[in-house]
């Protein structure tokens, strides 16, 4: 097998729960394995989240993956998200995948109905490595309340999409490597260019070195 399971499978899965805590967890492939899982974590309709110090490298695809779908043929699977807390940590993808190492996604399944609600979101001091970009938000989410403090690297110094592509309805507190398109974030946010160093402030929602 090319990973560590049979098809797509993910390392830790949270769906329909409550004050749930991973701490210092440890998930990387086995020594002949491609990788180690599709998605690291994965949540769908939870609230209070708590994911702290853990090490995850090697998946095939997210490092945190968050579906945000509303099912109304499933009591409990309201598409909400209320209290995901992040605190260090890494978080490392194959660079030759391409994906974000954290997605805020939907589900094109025909059984979704919607989109969800994702608030009450905070990152603080995580590291996050590989893919094609750091942090997706899905334009269809509602947003509240999300906060992202990271470091990210990918190894790529250009391209046409930044590394914090989607809605950006969130404030980001990031050192990336500030490539592509000028991406959308909440006033107040600073990113510094791992690339040139420069630092860039939200305001008036457009970007202004400083």
């Amino acid at each position: 097998m090319a990973g560590g399971g049979i098809g797509n499978f993910a390392g830790y899965m949270f769906s329909v729960v409550d004050g749930v805590t991973l701490n210092g967890c440890t998930l990387g492939k086995k020594r002949n394995a491609q990788y180690s899982c599709w998605d690291a974590v994965s949540l769908e309709s939870v609230t209070n989240i708590s994911l702290n110090g853990n090490v995850m490298s090697d998946f095939q695809r997210q490092g945190i993956r968050v579906v945000s779908a509303v099912y109304d043929r499933f009591p409990g699977w309201d598409g909400l998200l209320d209290g995901l807390f992040v605190q260090g940590g890494s978080y490392q993808n194959s660079h030759n995948q391409n994906a974000p190492v954290v997605f805020f996604d939907t589900n094109a399944a025909p059984e979704a109905t919607g989109a969800g609600t994702v608030k009450n979101v905070m990152f603080t001091g995580v590291n996050l490595r590989g893919g094609m970009a750091a942090i997706r938000t899905a334009e269809a989410i509602t947003y509240d309340n999300l906060y992202f403090d990271f470091d990210y690297e990918n190894g790529l110094t250009g391209g046409a999409t930044p590394v914090i592509p989607g809605k950006g309805d969130a404030y980001y507190n990031a050192r990336i490597p500030w490539i592509g398109y000028s991406p959308t974030a909440k006033n107040g946010s600073t990113v510094i260019d791992k690339l040139t160093g420069t630092v860039r402030v939200r305001r008036n929602n457009t970007w202004v070195t400083v």
